[in-house]
């Protein structure tokens, strides 16, 4: 199931962690809810700032991680309010594409 839930606040979208409700990244971030991940279907936000975020999120270590794409280093991502795990992100690709 879903990490996650989008809550509307005023005229933006936010997403929020689904187990305690904390707002965690704007709709403005969202690039594709088809973006597919090795567990299914997922979305894709572009960088999320997490020195901006870190109140809410929590990043794991880093780690390689192949992926259909090449081998990238990525990191797990966590609600700081209740650990939930949200998913991972980026840091970087080790080919050029």
């Amino acid at each position: 199931g879903r990490r996650y839930k989008e809550y509307k606040y005023t005229e933006k979208s936010l997403f929020v962690c689904s187990k305690c409700g904390t707002h965690l990244v704007s709709e403005e971030d969202l690039i594709s809810k088809e973006f597919m991940a090795s567990t299914g279907k997922a979305y894709l936000f572009q960088s999320v700032n997490l020195t901006d975020f870190s109140v809410n999120i929590v990043k794991g270590e880093p780690d390689d991680k192949e992926m259909a794409t090449g081998l990238h280093k990525v990191a797990d991502v966590f609600c700081q309010t209740c650990s939930n795990y949200l998913g991972w992100y980026y840091i970087h690709a080790y080919e050029d594409d």
